[in-house]
């Protein structure tokens, strides 16, 4: 389970990592692709939407972590086990 709030570099990096395109998130998340897109524009969404966005990244096995030193980090699961990366959520 992520224990990061959902942001619009996080979508956009879970996105990307799992191959999504926009209508595939919203499909996969149950929500408009009109929702997607305002959450990764940066805009306030209902947060029902970002956890149902979320919960559709967990269960293609990508979620957002805070390490013991309290760097970011995405957990991916694939075929060959679990792959742990640093992430940036700073906007820049």
């Amino acid at each position: 389970m992520s224990d990061v709030g959902l942001d619009d570099a996080r979508c956009k990096i879970g996105r990307a990592a799992l191959g999504l395109s926009e209508d595939d998130l919203a499909a996969a998340a149950g929500v408009p692709v009109a929702d997607i897109l305002l959450l990764e524009s940066g805009a306030a969404v209902v947060p029902g939407i970002a956890l149902k966005v979320t919960a559709a990244f967990e269960r293609a096995g990508v979620s957002f972590h805070i390490g013991a030193d309290g760097r970011a980090f995405m957990r991916v699961r694939t075929l060959d086990g679990i792959i742990e990366a640093p992430v940036t959520f700073s906007k820049g």
